[in-house]
């Protein structure tokens, strides 16, 4: 029995009126309680006390997991199967365990299914071969995973449309990797970079408390705390002092930070140090790293600016924070009093009328270049963004979303997607 519920059955001996006033203020825990969420590309998804996973948004490769094909579904759908202990929402699709076992649904692109190469289901992109999944499939090795992450999107300039890869710690902290390799985001060190649609172990003897999985890249925290990143590093996304190579095994990133948590996107990477410091490094042309230093052009031609951070840089900011998210141009971080806070491209800061300068890349865009609290009197217990999109775990139950990507209707500012009271 809890202290709290101890508390509460002597009162109701001893002062009856009292512990009828405690009891209305007193929040227990609920078996559907939302206890975590996960926001991909096109879809989010949120686990509950119970077990059970419900999803939203595009499901039309089978990243919803409910076995149906929709377009769009607003509103959250049970995933088939249970009880679920994790989540991760990647591109177009979701991995997450159960025991300790690894599952996987929609898009197979890169073998993201960890089932082998799948060219069937879903009338899938027969152009590269891939089909999916709208049921979770056991992904196969026999791997159990305690931490895992999705990673890839839909955004590309060249190759396949969809990207997808996941990786995962095991309890000793040794990282796997599975599906799209493009750019060397398994970490295996293959000298070509080949997808892989079963799980191969990351080429390192370090070993890892946590892992991010981004677009093409992916980053980890040994033991001691320092980050760890792999893959492309087309804007520094890998926090090694250099631009436009592949980094096909981890490497720690540069200096002597230790962080507790951190998360990848598209091109920029992010953590949140041990004294509650959020350091970003990566792509900076919509002010996403949180800075209002000046950082240096990683463009080989001055008629395109690029701007970047080759290495960790401090966001700007005197609050502390406890967790940290990277959209496709945005970053949000929830402070030590749940306050959310965002940065990045204008539309996706979680305000109505942001105070904004031209973005760096693209002086017609509008960007909000430090962290500018979002326009909610909610406070959180976690955010998590996707493309162009943030939801977040409120401290009251709800999971609200906002951007200018939702899944449904747009909204700017935060809107209630999964309601602690209806559910």
């Amino acid at each position: 029995m809890s202290r709290s519920l101890a508390l509460l059955s002597l009162l109701l001996l001893v002062f009856p009126a009292e512990a009828k006033r405690r009891a209305a203020s007193l929040r227990l825990p609920s078996s559907d309680s939302i206890v975590a969420i996960s926001v991909g590309s096109q879809n989010g998804c949120a686990l509950r006390a119970n077990g059970t996973l419900v999803c939203w948004g595009h499901g039309a490769f089978g990243s919803l997991g409910n076995g149906a094909l929709p377009a769009v579904e607003l509103r959250p759908v049970r995933v088939q199967g249970g009880p679920w202990q994790s989540v991760s929402v990647g591109g177009h699709g979701a991995c997450g365990t159960i025991g300790g076992r690894t599952f996987c649904w929609g898009t197979d692109v890169g073998g993201g299914l960890g089932q082998g190469f799948v060219s069937t289901g879903c009338g899938g992109t027969s152009d590269w071969n891939a089909g999916c999944s709208p049921v979770p499939v056991e992904v196969i090795g026999g791997h159990r995973f305690v931490t895992i992450s999705a990673g890839g999107n839909i955004e590309r300039s060249f190759g396949p449309p969809f990207v997808r890869f996941t990786c995962g710690l095991t309890e000793s902290g040794q990282a796997f990797c599975w599906g799209s390799d493009t750019d060397g985001e398994l970490g295996d060190g293959a000298q070509y970079p080949n997808d892989n649609p079963y799980p191969i172990a990351v080429a390192t003897d370090a070993r890892f408390t946590s892992i991010a999985a981004g677009i093409d890249h992916a980053c980890a925290i040994d033991l001691d705390g320092r980050a760890w990143c792999w893959g492309g590093d087309e804007w520094g996304d890998l926090g090694r002092n250099a631009f436009n190579f592949v980094g096909a095994t981890p490497q720690p990133v540069q200096g002597d930070l230790r962080f507790r948590q951190l998360d990848a996107n598209r091109n920029h990477t992010c953590g949140v140090t041990v004294d509650g410091d959020v350091y970003c490094w990566g792509y900076n042309g919509f002010g996403q790293l949180g800075t209002a230093s000046e950082v240096r052009d990683c463009s080989d031609d001055p008629r395109w600016p690029f701007p970047c951070g080759l290495t960790p840089t401090r966001v700007t900011s005197d609050r502390k924070f406890t967790r940290v998210t990277t959209g496709g141009a945005h970053t949000c971080a929830v402070a030590d009093d749940g306050q959310s806070f965002c940065w990045g491209a204008a539309a996706e800061v979680g305000q109505s009328s942001p105070e904004t300068v031209a973005c760096p890349s693209s002086p017609t865009d509008r960007c909000v270049m430090t962290p500018s609290a979002v326009e909610t009197s909610e406070r959180f217990t976690q955010v998590d963004a996707g493309r162009r999109v943030t939801c977040g775990l409120a401290k009251s139950g709800r999971v609200l979303c906002w951007g200018s990507d939702f899944y449904g209707p747009q909204s700017v500012t935060p809107r209630v997607v999964i309601d602690s009271v209806t559910r």
